[in-house]
């Protein structure tokens, strides 16, 4: 599952670019899963607002998941929208029908990945829900723009069981600087 803290720090930017890289390699298969269902942002990018989804999964139980997973022109990547708003999304994410669909998902093998798209913790209470249904949990934080006191609420609400990892978005700088091999503390192709 990708998350923020807050609105604004590129988690959508984040899930597709990392479902794309995954894709690539040849060993791994991923479906791409919108989950914020209050703001389908990946949904929109994606061009299928219309498209039957998540919500419509949970609230109708002869659906099976594989019938609303789209493929892409991407081989090994496919995608499953939020589908139709539902009044009761945050009890039908939190469901045993949730549950059952996220290991149906899964199930194609052992090198199939779901890649969540969720919603910001401190924005919706459904990201807190669908980390009940997930493996690990990756929260995006904007370089320089999101306070300490926000990644740890966040951090907090979330399970501790759980493998909980950070990815530093839109950083320009660093130590060394921007420069290639900033990272080592030396300029790549300087003399020293």
């Amino acid at each position: 599952m990708i998350t923020s803290a807050v609105e604004g720090e590129g988690k959508t930017f984040t899930s597709l670019n990392l479902a794309l890289s995954i894709a690539r390699d040849p060993d791994y298969s991923i479906t791409l899963v919108d989950g914020d269902v209050a703001r389908p942002h990946l949904t929109r990018v994606l061009g299928a607002p219309n498209q039957p989804g998540l919500l419509d999964l949970l609230s109708d139980e002869t659906l099976d998941p594989m019938d609303l997973v789209m493929p892409t022109n991407i081989e090994t990547l496919s995608v499953l929208t939020t589908g139709h708003r539902h009044a009761l999304s945050e009890e039908l994410l939190s469901s045993e029908r949730m549950a059952r669909v996220a290991a149906e998902l899964a199930e194609p093998d052992r090198h199939h990945i779901v890649l969540f798209d969720a919603p910001p913790v401190l924005a919706a209470p459904d990201a807190i829900t669908l980390s009940h249904h997930v493996g690990q949990i990756v929260v995006v934080v904007k370089a320089s723009s999101t306070l300490r006191q926000q990644v740890s609420a966040a951090v907090d609400q979330l399970n501790p069981d759980k493998a909980i990892n950070m990815v530093l978005n839109q950083s320009l700088g660093g130590p060394g600087g921007d420069q290639y091999g900033g990272y080592y503390g030396y300029g790549y192709g300087e003399d020293h």
